[in-house]
């Protein structure tokens, strides 16, 4: 027979149950519990309430539910053990939880299990509880609820809030609802095709451009302004465009008028210069708005496109800085709006068992902290969030950051993810928080990091003074082998303040296969504080001389002239001016405009260039002469002598070219352009004397004269485009007048240089110096002899064909 295993109670008890055994399959309830009717056995607890209560009390619970469940009838006693079940054990929950028969030992650790289980999720639960009260407190508090934007106070990235009208049922006026608005829309712009003829169809000119059509249609007209700016057009409707108009040439008188503190005399005569010519169509433009004289219509603002003035931006002036912090969060792909954060979901976020969301919510943290608050209230925009002016640092360079969120990013130093360790530490040094902690994740990093977190660690450590190699060495790689030169530039610079480490480590790359990391070098060197060395100028000397390129060689002068060796540059100029074949000396005339200098020694050594027997050395002398623009008598007396009777044309373009570009007009320049526009041969010569004339302004009367007929009779469509330029430039008209004279010279012209009118020309031409040296030959032999006139008469008749006797 089966036995009940009875869980938690008394020996006694158990030893009672054991004696009331019978026969039966089943044990009536009645044994086991007391009854008030006449079974009921007397006990020590007094009642049988208090007896049953005690007997429950020292029941499971399994075995308590399973007795008063099972094995009780129905009836006020299986009531009453039910309240008593319910009070002390819960509510009823199934009745197939039955007692299991025989019992084990794992029994009790199992329950035990069950307990520690049951409190772990009351403190779960617990935890979870405080967690929302936690976030329902930040989330309550209006500091908190703000965004970076609006803690910030940027613009640009503040959204519009839009007023939101409450209406109510009863308090709506029902006088206009029916009433029906007829949707009104201006007028598109009226085109050429509204005013000409349609049948004209796709001759018509149509044009996108919106002072194209104002003018061509009659809309609006352009105001004449007497002292205005060139570049600005204002219509009569008030309307005004930006005009693409081409540089002036000359630059500026002023550059060249004045020699040595004198004014230089200009030849007398018309000095207004032409009209200058459009690059592009005029496009709206909105001075007004620029000069801030007319507000922009806020109406149709957007306040993400709003451009902040200098005046009011809250970034601060810590360029390396911005742009370390920027380009590790780009590395990474962290760079998302984070002006949109609020500061009570970056805390949850910084709590946030997720290594991603931590870093990014401290990374967030790194980008606000550089930013400081605005002193100056932002009077274009509506009326944002107010801050305490306690935090205000009076406008200081210092980056900012809420204390609530200080307080998190020093926790994260100690973040189990090394990453967000970084991020926290980058964050601080953004806030000039740089304690032993924060070095000390730096220089971890430097060493035991990936590559990109490296090379963010060098660049806060140099801008914090550090001079390791290691940190120089990742400067220099990202400055050779990055687009980030102008980044690792500033660094070396600011590093070559501590050490001449720099100095020492970029004087290696000067011996590179590359020229490119040869002429970053060298640029590099040129702007690094302290004087360098004898080694390493005698370096920079042998690359300015002998190394195979041309931009390294060029990089190399300008490094030396920049570091204070620009007079030991100079004596090596005119030596070899001097001495040098054509090789170095058009070399040296190179480097002598790349770097641009030009002294009194060297100025002679320089016009006997323009005498060499070597092309190579003339063609760079003029190019020099162009680039210097060196405005000297003699320099001038040779290039118009190599525009008249050098023999090379090249010679003569770029010479004719530099006298352009010097801007020095004499009467021996101007009658050399005229007769080189007018009698060379190569039309490249003539295009450059008719650019030159347009330079130097020359509207005399010959010269105007020789560019209309230029127009007539230039066979090159190049050099007559030009000319064309150049009197439109002066004002001029071409011959377009007599174009209907000039198409019937020219068609007549065409009509007597064919074959067959020259050749029937030709013949009669023959046939009448025939007659005339027959009558001349018949005069001089009657003049000479005397021949009686029967006997001339008859040798004529016996030869009449014959023109000599």
């Amino acid at each position: 027979m089966k036995t009940v295993f009875l869980t938690e109670t008394n020996a006694a008890f158990t030893e009672q149950i054991k004696k009331k055994k019978s026969s039966r399959s089943r044990l009536p309830s009645s044994y086991y519990i007391s009854d008030n009717g006449t079974n009921q056995r007397k006990s020590k607890h007094g009642t049988p309430s208090e007896w049953d209560e005690y007997v429950l009390g020292r029941l499971s619970k399994d075995t308590a539910r399973w007795i008063v469940f099972e094995n009780v009838s129905a009836g006020s006693q299986k009531e009453r053990l039910d309240r008593l079940v319910k009070n002390k054990f819960g509510a009823k929950i199934s009745n197939t939880h039955l007692v299991r028969e025989e019992g084990e030992e794992t029994d009790i650790e199992a329950i035990e299990n069950k307990k520690l289980e049951l409190k772990k999720k009351e403190l779960e639960e617990r935890r979870h509880r405080k967690k929302i009260e936690k976030l329902e407190k930040l989330h309550a508090d209006p500091l908190l609820q703000q965004t970076f934007a609006q803690y910030y106070k940027l613009p640009r990235f503040i959204k519009q809030e839009r007023s939101k009208v409450i209406t109510v049922s009863d308090s709506v006026n029902q006088t206009a609802q029916n009433l029906q608005v007829k949707h009104l829309e201006a007028p598109p712009p009226p085109k050429m095709q509204d005013f000409l003829n349609p049948a004209a169809g796709k001759f018509i000119n149509s044009t996108q451009n919106a002072f194209e059509q104002q003018l061509y249609t009659n809309q609006a007209k352009p105001v004449y302004q007497k002292n205005g700016n060139k570049s600005r057009i204002i219509m009569d409707d008030l309307s005004e465009y930006q005009s693409n108009i081409q540089d002036l040439y000359p630059p500026n008188r002023a550059q060249w008028r004045h020699v040595n503190g004198k004014k230089k005399t200009h030849r007398s005569g018309n000095t207004t210069r032409g009209l200058q010519r459009w690059r592009g169509l005029p496009q709206p433009a909105d001075f007004t708005s620029e000069r801030g004289l007319n507000p922009p219509c806020m109406e149709s603002a957007k306040f993400e496109d709003f451009r902040m003035s200098s005046t009011t931006t809250t970034m601060l002036n810590n360029a390396p800085m911005i742009h370390i912090v920027e380009e590790w969060r780009s590395k990474w792909r962290l760079a998302s709006r984070w002006q949109d954060i609020t500061l009570a979901d970056v805390i949850t976020d910084m709590n946030n068992i997720h290594d991603h969301l931590r870093l990014g919510a401290v990374a967030a943290c790194a980008m606000a902290s550089l930013h400081k608050i605005p002193v100056a209230d932002l009077a274009v925009l509506p009326v944002l969030p107010t801050i305490d002016a306690s935090v205000c640092d009076g406008g200081s360079e210092k980056g900012h950051l809420p204390e609530v969120l200080l307080t998190a990013v020093r926790k994260s130093l100690e973040d189990s993810n090394s990453r967000v360790r970084l991020a926290a530490a980058m964050c601080l040094y953004t806030l000039s928080i740089c304690d032993e902690t924060v070095e000390e994740i730096l220089e971890h990093n430097l060493e035991h990091g990936v590559p990109t977190d490296k090379m963010a660690c060098a660049q806060c450590l140099a801008l914090s003074g550090n001079t390791d190699a290691r940190v120089v060495h990742l400067l220099i790689q990202m400055l050779l082998e990055t687009d980030q030169q102008s980044q690792a530039t500033a660094l070396l610079v600011h590093v070559s303040q501590h050490t001449r480490l720099v100095h020492s480590l970029l004087a290696e790359q000067l011996n590179s296969s590359s020229w490119k990391d040869k002429v970053i070098s060298c640029k590099v060197l040129a702007q690094l504080s302290g004087n360098i060395n004898r080694d390493l100028v005698h370096k920079l000397s042998n690359l300015m001389w002998e190394d195979w390129s041309s931009e390294v060689r060029k990089a190399a002068s300008r490094t030396l002239g920049r570091t204070g060796h620009g007079r030991d540059v100079h004596f090596d100029l005119r030596e070899k001016l001097a001495t040098g074949n054509e090789r170095v000396c058009a070399d040296v005339l190179r480097k002598i405009a790349h770097l641009g200098i030009m002294t009194a020694t060297l100025l002679p050594e320089f016009i006997k260039c323009f005498s060499a027997e070597y092309v190579s050395v003339r063609l760079e002398s003029c190019k020099t002469a162009a680039k210097l623009m060196i405005a000297d008598e003699r320099v001038v007396k040779q290039l118009v002598r190599l525009t008249q009777f050098d023999p090379a044309w090249k010679i003569k373009a770029y010479a004719i070219k530099a006298l352009g570009d010097i801007g020095m007009l004499c009467d021996k320049a101007e009658s050399s352009l005229v007769w080189a526009l007018r009698f060379e041969d190569e039309p490249g010569v003539r295009l450059e004397a008719c650019v030159a004339i347009c330079k130097l302004n020359c509207q005399s009367d010959e010269v105007i004269h020789v560019l209309q007929d230029r127009v007539l009779v230039e066979p090159d469509a190049a050099v007559k485009e030009e000319v064309r330029k150049t009197l439109d430039a002066f004002g001029m008209s071409g011959p377009e007048d007599n174009m209907e004279m000039i198409r019937q010279i020219k068609a007549e012209v065409q009509r007597l240089c064919k074959k067959s009118v020259v050749a029937a020309k030709v013949i009669m031409y023959e046939k009448e110096l025939d007659k005339y040296e027959r009558k001349a030959q018949i005069s001089a032999t009657f003049s000479t002899i005397q021949v009686p006139a029967t006997i001339h008469l008859m040798m004529m008749t016996s030869h009449p064909k014959s023109t000599m006797f």
